[in-house]
């Protein structure tokens, strides 16, 4: 349509509207409600009839006691506001088979509706004011046409609801407005007649400030939340709800409240654009309620509560510039189909109400729900209608619920008659604010304003919706008493993220949804340690990780408590000193391999004695190795396999060939007694050795085959302090499986041991007679006390440490090494002792081997020389007749055990070596003369002057 053809037709409606519409000349409508409301704006149609439902209060064939008219007046978009009274006229003129709802005490004075629906016009078309005066004009018409008849009202949507305050007090007809803001009922903007079916749009907010206040006071955050609210000062329905949220939030104890009003039709920067589409203008009242990087205020929150109409499209991205974390976010729209639907990626979170919500369960006798005569309609009217329509249907019951009620004491009901009269209307008028029942629409009762207070408002928030792949449905959350599900305050955004996460703001700028959760896991090697509000992660300290993960609640440190450098240092020091102490006595040996002291001490085993010890201490080494978390522990189980094995077969070879070296000479003492000259060499006794390693090895394979041991790192605890969690581990020879107890193994092992110390000490007993020189019971003895003060003091350090890796170490370091060095050190300082001072002046070796014939020949010689002071040539005489006495006889059973471990000794080696040289033959030549009883005195005379060579003694 050309702009000249819509100024000429604009003013032919104003003529024909100057000329009046009346009802009687209306025809029917030729296009459904859905087609009306789908008209274009540049389409008009004439008022017509939309619907006429039931009998005509003038037919005489009506089988109904009474028709009641009821009237309903709309433009052309208004459908849902219309569309569901018919239902209500069918359902209740279907009542009784036919005869409508009863009314009165006897319930037999039966009633039927009649429904007349207009459709003024195209509002969009006239424009408001010149269809306000048609919808009047016909809305009179009627009530003038109709007069003296029971007429009700059925308000009209939005803008028109106004224009039928005049006619329903001037016509004395009760209307029930569709309208929900509170001034359009009070007493100075309203009359007696106008009543309204919706909740208070005051209530809206309400369910939503005070989830916030008791949110808030469970977190003692009630003073410290920021509230922030923007709203209009136009229409009534934007500034009331607001205003009532702010009551509210006052009332509650909030003390951080900003608000932004303005009017949204100014133009308070002179741009030339009005407020509400001046996008300057409400960039600016973002800013103010939430100013960019406001975010990184601590604790900066604000629940903000927003009644704007279209303004939000404007000021929400503003917010997810700005970075602004909500605790929560109420706004009108979120409500409204028209907005919400091309913008649902947006809601998640959003608070808003309403009138009425899909999961209410109230209920009539026609149908179980809302969302039941919602659905049964569609296929009538061509669309799913909203709360509107529910109410719409709602109405036409509640004025037969309201005659019902007037009339339910009488036994003759007269409304037909009262209606006549302005007493008889205004008592029926009066029983409606009396009115307290039960509609699908949920209860109504009304107020000294005559608007509905029987329920709170239906407050939603777009919330996850499980069933429908994670899309968001509008879930209902008051009231209380019909809420499918909590309300989430405070929104995700402003929640506190858990632990390992923290709250990214740029996400914000990524993304649609303003309260959709910020939260963010922390990357790697950072982290948060508590639920918070924090904006950025903590760094781990120096020597600490996360172990590569990302949303960390703290980082980690393990503490593997490893053997530090030092004492590390002590081992090898302790097995250096060990080694160092046994080659430098393998290195006297050799070197002194041809002293008595040496040979008589039998020289294979000294040698076997330093081999066992350097074994034995090298077990030391196995607990040096150590692996760490997460490292390689094959050679610390190698480690730990092997210490085992090297301290005991070590230890039965030292042990061992102390005692074959004492078995041997027993034997030998014990032949000279008996006068037998039994060959004993160094392989006779090797069974003293071989038997007791036989046994250890055998156990030993056994246990490295079953259940060898391995290095095993055990967690010893953990502490979490400052953010750091410290895992304390110790790293421990363990059974590999554990399928075995280890004292299976320790125990035989034990007891191998066991008897070799006894069968040792037992024959150091049997040659007790022997000297010190030669054999080792008191140093072996002296050796075992300070294995047993070592174990005494270790032992019981070694349990009370044994959670301390380095104690453990050191103790079992210091036993090892201390044994090693105690046993070689008694063994053998002893005898390098005794070689370095040599026998006393005038004592042979043959006389120094058994105990009683040293000291004899101690006492002799310094006789000897006492007498050779006096008078050299008469105690050489004195010698020679001194006669053979039992002292003589112990030194020649000492000489002959001398001779014959000379012989064994010899037997070893080649017995080639040149007579009348070196100190074997020397004892050779001392142990034959005192079997023939020759004097020591005379002996060493002999020897000093030159003596007889070892074939005249033999002959001798």
């Amino acid at each position: 349509m050309t702009t000249t053809a819509r100024i000429l037709l604009l003013v032919g409606l104003h003529f024909a509207s100057a000329a009046e519409w009346t009802f009687s000349a209306l025809q029917p409508c030729t296009l459904t409600s859905l087609e009306l409301s789908n008209l274009p704006a540049d389409q008009n149609i004439d008022p017509c009839i939309l619907y006429e439902e039931g009998p005509n209060p003038q037919d005489s064939n009506s089988p109904y006691d009474l028709v009641v008219q009821n009237v309903q007046i709309t433009p052309h978009n208004c459908r849902d506001h219309r569309d569901g009274a018919p239902v209500a006229i069918e359902k209740l003129n279907s009542d009784n088979d036919g005869q409508g709802f009863p009314i009165g005490f006897n319930k037999d004075f039966f009633v039927g509706f009649r429904l007349v629906s207009i459709v003024a016009g195209n509002s969009d078309f006239l424009g408001q004011d010149a269809y306000l005066e048609i919808h009047t004009q016909i809305l009179n018409s009627f009530l003038e046409d109709t007069a003296g008849q029971l007429r009700y009202i059925i308000g009209s949507c939005s803008f028109t609801s106004a224009s039928e305050k005049q006619p329903a007090g001037d016509h004395e007809a009760i209307l029930m407005a569709q309208v929900g803001p509170p001034g359009f009922y009070k007493p100075e903007n309203s009359n007696p007649w106008v009543f309204g079916i919706h909740v208070s749009s005051d209530d809206y907010p309400l369910a939503a400030a005070r989830k916030l206040a008791f949110q808030s006071s469970q977190t003692d955050a009630l003073a410290k939340q920021a509230v922030r609210v923007i709203y209009r000062t136009s229409s009534e329905f934007f500034f009331s709800t607001c205003d009532s949220a702010l009551k509210e939030l006052r009332g509650a104890g909030f003390e951080d409240i900003g608000e932004v009003l303005y009017d949204p039709d100014a133009d308070e920067d002179g741009d030339g654009t009005p407020n509400h589409l001046d996008e300057d203008f409400l960039l600016e009242v973002a800013d103010k309620i939430c100013p960019p990087g406001s975010s990184e205020d601590d604790g900066f929150r604000p629940a903000v509560f927003m009644c704007t109409l279209r303004e939000q499209d404007v000021i929400l991205p503003r917010f997810r510039e700005n970075g602004c974390l909500l605790s929560s976010m109420w706004i009108t729209a979120a409500t409204w189909g028209w907005w919400t639907t091309p913008n649902m990626d947006a809601l998640e979170d959003f608070q808003g109400a309403g009138q009425w919500h899909a999961k209410l369960s109230y209920s009539d006798k026609y149908f179980d729900s809302g969302y039941d005569m919602i659905a049964s309609n569609e296929v009538k009217v061509g669309y799913m209608g909203g709360y509107d329509m529910l109410v719409s249907y709602s109405v036409p019951v509640l004025y037969a619920q309201h005659l019902q009620q007037a009339y339910r004491v009488f036994d003759n009901p007269t409304p037909d008659q009262d209606i006549l009269t302005k007493e008889g209307r205004e008592v029926l008028r009066r029983r409606m604010l009396d009115l307290n029942v039960d509609t699908i629409f949920g209860p109504v009762q009304f107020n000294d304003n005559q608007r509905n207070i029987g329920r709170g408002a239906a407050a939603i928030q777009w919330q996850l919706d499980a069933n429908e792949d994670m899309g968001l449905k509008s879930a209902l959350v008051a009231p209380d008493s019909q809420a499918e599900a909590e309300v989430v305050i405070p929104a995700p955004t402003a929640d506190s993220c858990n632990a390992g996460q923290f709250h990214n703001v740029s996400i914000l700028q990524q993304r649609s949804a303003l309260l959709q959760s910020v939260c963010e896991y922390c990357p790697e090697d950072q982290y948060t340690s508590a639920p918070g509000s924090t904006l950025q992660c903590e760094v781990c300290p120096e020597g600490t990780t996360t172990e590569g993960l990302v949303g960390a609640s703290n980082c980690t440190k393990y503490d593997d408590n490893l053997l530090s450098t030092g004492m590390l240092s002590f081992g090898y020091a302790a097995l250096g000193i060990s080694w160092l102490m046994t080659l430098v006595f393998l290195g006297w040996i050799v070197k002194h391999r041809e002293d008595p002291v040496v040979r008589l001490a039998q020289m294979p085993f000294l040698v076997l004695i330093c081999l066992g010890g350097i074994i034995s201490s090298s077990s030391i080494l196995g607990i040096t190795f150590q692996a760490g978390t997460d490292e390689d522990t094959n050679a610390a189980s190698i480690g730990c396999a092997v210490v085992p094995i090297l301290y005991s077969v070590g230890w039965v070879i030292q042990y061992g060939s102390l005692c074959a070296k004492t078995l041997r000479l027993k034997w030998v003492v014990d032949s000279s007694q008996g006068r037998h000259r039994t060959k004993v060499t160094a392989w006779s006794s090797a069974h003293a050795i071989l038997i007791p390693l036989a046994v250890d090895v055998a156990i030993l394979t056994a246990w490295t085959v079953v259940d060898p041991l391995e290095y095993q790192r055990e967690e010893d605890g953990r502490s979490l302090e400052n953010g750091v969690l410290t895992v304390e581990s110790i790293g421990r020879c363990r059974p590999s499986n554990g399928d075995v107890n280890v004292w299976a193994f320790l125990g035989p092992l034990f007891a191998n041991h066991i008897v070799l110390i006894l069968w040792t000490h037992w024959l150091l007993y049997q040659v007790r007679n022997v000297s010190n020189r030669y054999q080792e019971n008191k140093y072996l003895g002296m050796a075992a006390i300070f294995a047993l003060e070592v174990a005494v003091v270790g032992i019981p350090i070694l349990i009370a440490a044994q959670d301390s890796v380095e104690a453990t170490f050191f103790v079992i370091t210091g036993i090892v090494a201390l044994d090693n060095i105690g046993v070689i050190s008694f063994i053998f300082i002893p005898k390098m002792m005794f070689q370095m001072k040599g026998l006393e002046e005038g004592v042979t070796v043959s006389e120094s081997i058994m105990k009683d014939s040293h000291r004899q020949s101690v006492i002799r010689a310094s006789s000897r020389m006492a007498s050779y002071q006096d008078s050299p040539s008469s105690a050489m005489n004195n010698d020679k007749s001194q006669p053979y006495t039992e002292s003589k006889f112990l030194t020649s059973i000492a000489e002959v055990s001398s001779e014959r471990i000379q012989e064994h000794s010899d037997d070893e080696e080649e017995e080639d070596t040149p007579t009348g040289s070196g100190s074997d033959h020397e004892d050779s030549i001392l142990s034959r003369a005192a079997e023939r009883g020759l004097s020591a005195e005379s002996i060493d005379r002999e020897m000093e002057e030159g003596g007889h060579s070892h074939e005249s003694l033999e002959d001798e």
